[in-house]
């Protein structure tokens, strides 16, 4: 009961006794941690943004061989086409 007299006084009389500070050293607290949580990933993330940098060389290097791949073959194609007549 006296758990419900606390909830009243806070809710319609506005007294926080103390509820304030508690809120407020959570609040520090939960942004220490992000700090930390953020300083541990920034080299997770500075990873994959590396990674990504490599696929898209590597991918404009497939395109690259690609083109010439088909390009010689197209031609030996062509010719092989004419001797065949």
């Amino acid at each position: 009961m006296a758990d419900l007299e606390k909830i009243v006084k806070i809710i319609f009389a506005g007294d926080d006794s103390g509820l304030g500070q508690t809120i407020s050293s959570v609040g520090g607290a939960m942004d220490k941690l992000a700090g930390q949580v953020g300083s541990a990933t920034k080299p997770l993330a500075d990873l994959t943004d590396s990674v990504i940098k490599i696929d898209a060389v590597l991918a404009g290097l497939a395109a690259g061989a690609l083109y010439v791949a088909t390009t010689q073959a197209g031609g030996s194609v062509i010719h092989s086409r004419k001797f065949q007549r």
